[in-house]
């Protein structure tokens, strides 16, 4: 996982749509595609499964210093329901 890649999703992608996203109440495709490409959505699953193998302590150390910081509400890394929480 490259940090300065997620970065640059959250400022690039994420953040400047997430107040609009949140207010419509739409899913976040786009974000959502980003995070994706850049190997976050994967990062715990594991290798056979093409994911990334990192487990859940690098998740949480990815995913914890920015929630809430995208917009309004607190990201969730789920991918099963809306990603906005």
């Amino acid at each position: 996982m490259d940090m300065g890649e997620l970065e640059r999703v959250i400022d690039d992608v994420v953040r400047p749509q997430a107040i609009e996203v949140d207010e419509a109440g739409a899913f976040p495709r786009a974000q959502v595609k980003a995070l994706g490409e850049a190997g976050i959505l994967g990062m715990a699953s594991s290798i056979d499964m093409g994911g990334g193998g990192q487990g859940l302590r690098n998740v949480a150390a990815v995913v914890d210093p920015w929630p809430g910081g995208a917009g309004r509400r607190r990201w969730s890394p789920s991918c099963t329901s809306q990603a906005w929480r």
